[in-house]
């Protein structure tokens, strides 16, 4: 697609009966040159998404014929001219989105009487927002990102002058510094609102239960403010809400379980409240639900099976920071697509399922801080597309998983306080001591030098005793073959099938054979014998006493009749 390049020709001044100048999304750079006043027919004048520069021509200002000025996703400075509403009488629409605009919004606004969209988000205006009663046909108003308001009680006070606007769509004012408490009329707003936004303000009270009159609401955003109170249940007569962003507040209470009849919700965020009670399995009834984040609350009880079944959840589910118990429920497998999950700061137990390996879409596991138990699951090598995983502060045992050191995407590797033993891989990820965090886990050995391990001892052709068989406690030795020799294989064959067949009273019974690969992808093979408390022979025919032994029993060499 071509693009045009340089600035605006100041000749363009002369084309007299020029009505419309649109160049929208181009390289246009410099000054839009006074000369374009001289065009007393323009009505549109359309320049959005280049690289403009200098300040607002106050001149075209005083064009009374404009209809449509649009300079947004520029570098324009200035201010807006202080009478812009009279001189601009038959202004529909005023973009001035991503620039460096100061001042205030002027007064005379609402002179302006045609104007439907005011789009002036991204810019650098100050001051309170005048009454804008006149503005009957505004549809769109968008001064997010600036810093309007003064923290004070009335800085809301315009949206009741808005009350008569019955088209009007989009109410943005996140990011601002608005103050005060919601005001009444804002149940009294259009009918037609769609999507509401007062995130990262100051705006402090309840959120009122007649926010349910605004039945066509699409988006509703409260994030970081000061509201405190209860949730209204009557939130859930919203219908069409798809985005319900309350965080960072001062919430108590209960989330309704009247939520779950929200059917269109996508993207519900409750967190860093004081929410207290059970997740409500509702929930579970929101089937377009992608985004669940209710972390940071005094939440407790069990994980609803109910939410985990819902396989439209694909952004992401943050539960962390709660009181939650229990296990973590096998119906997470259902979550195929599922981004990340964390569940972070709990106190969930148990294992962490095999299902979780059906989450092949993870990207980001977080379970740091809860009592998980047991091995970490060999179905985990499946989640190839994680970046970020944090299982440390649990009590995972067994070893750490060879695998992950062919994960590609892994950035973020957090194992330490658990009780994990064995040798820690070699490669990937493990060549970064940086990123990879161990600590806390008191058998574990080898690995790059930067972890600091102790070397791993390897017990070639020698009974050793293992902290006792978890099924039945029975204690057992187990000779491992060091396969680095190359007969060792054929050995181990030999063994067993002479240790098959024949029984002696004065040979240590065997009790199995094993063949396989180890947690670091390596073969190995050992024999699991009987357990003989006394020694081995080769102890009591070559007895050496040790260095420094606390132990008082007397050791003899056996002589050679007995």
């Amino acid at each position: 697609m071509l693009s045009l390049l340089g600035g605006i020709p100041p000749s363009f001044g002369n084309l007299s009966l020029l009505d419309t100048f649109s160049a929208s999304k181009n390289n246009l750079l410099g000054k839009i040159p006074d000369e374009l006043c001289q065009l007393v027919n323009l009505k549109y004048f359309v320049v959005n998404e280049n690289n403009l520069s200098g300040t607002l021509p106050p001149c075209l200002f005083n064009r009374s014929s404009i209809v449509a000025l649009d300079v947004g996703t520029n570098h324009l400075e200035g201010k807006l001219p202080s009478l812009l509403g009279i001189t601009f009488p038959n202004l529909e629409f005023l973009s001035i989105y991503r620039n460096n605009v100061t001042g205030n919004i002027p007064v005379t606004l609402s002179n302006a009487t045609n104007l439907h969209s005011l789009i002036a988000g991204r810019n650098g205006l100050t001051g309170k927002v005048p009454p804008l009663g006149n503005l009957l046909k505004m549809r769109k108003f968008l001064v997010a990102f600036n810093y309007l308001g003064k923290g004070d009680d009335d800085d809301l006070s315009f949206l009741t002058t808005l009350v008569n606007a019955t088209s009007l769509e989009l109410l943005e004012l996140n990011t601002n510094n608005f103050g005060g408490v919601l005001p009444a009329s804002i149940s009294n707003l259009s009918t037609e609102l769609i999507e509401l936004s007062l995130s990262y303000n100051q705006i402090s009270g309840e959120i009122l239960r007649e926010i349910s009159n605004l039945k066509k609401l699409q988006s509703f955003f409260v994030a970081y403010n000061k509201f405190h109170g209860e949730i209204p249940s009557e939130i859930s007569d919203l219908k069409y809400l798809q985005e319900l962003a309350l965080l960072g507040n001062q919430f108590s209470g209960q989330i309704p379980i009247s939520l779950g009849n929200l059917a269109s919700l996508t993207k519900l965020s409750l967190r860093e409240n004081n929410l207290q009670g059970r997740i409500p399995s509702s929930l579970g009834k929101c089937h377009n639900l992608e985004l669940l984040d209710l972390g940071s609350n005094n939440l407790s009880g069990f994980i609803p099976s109910e939410i985990l079944e819902l396989s439209s959840l694909s952004e992401g589910v943050d539960l962390s920071q709660n009181q939650l118990t229990g296990f973590l429920p096998m119906e997470i497998g259902k979550l195929r697509n599922l981004g990340y999950l964390n569940l972070s700061d709990n106190k969930l137990q148990g294992q962490i399922p095999t299902s979780i390996g059906i989450c092949v879409k993870l990207e980001a596991l977080d379970l740091n801080n809860n009592n998980f138990q047991g091995s970490i699951p060999s179905t985990m090598n499946s989640l190839r597309d994680l970046g970020l995983l944090v299982l440390s502060h649990n009590n995972l045992s067994g070893g750490i998983p060879g695998f992950l050191k062919d994960f590609k995407f892994l950035q973020i590797l957090y194992l330490s306080s658990n009780t994990l033993e064995g040798a820690v891989p070699t490669g990937g990820i493990f060549s970064n001591a940086t990123v990879v965090s161990i600590i806390g886990n008191r058998y574990l050995c080898g690995g790059v030098p930067e972890l600091d391990l102790p070397a791993c001892v390897v017990e070639v052709n020698k009974e050793r005793k293992s902290g006792i068989s978890e099924h039945d406690g029975t204690v057992f030795a187990a000779k491992v073959l060091d396969l680095s020799h190359h007969a060792a294989s054929r050995s181990f064959l030999a063994e067993c099938e002479v240790l098959k067949n024949i029984r002696h009273r004065n040979l240590v019974n065997v009790l199995s054979a094993c063949s396989g690969i180890d947690y670091e992808g390596n073969e190995f093979k050992s024999i699991v014998y009987e357990y003989m408390d006394k020694g081995s022979l080769q102890d009591w025919l070559h007895f050496t006493p040790q260095e420094n032994s606390e132990s008082q029993e007397e050791h003899k060499k056996l002589g050679f009749i007995q």
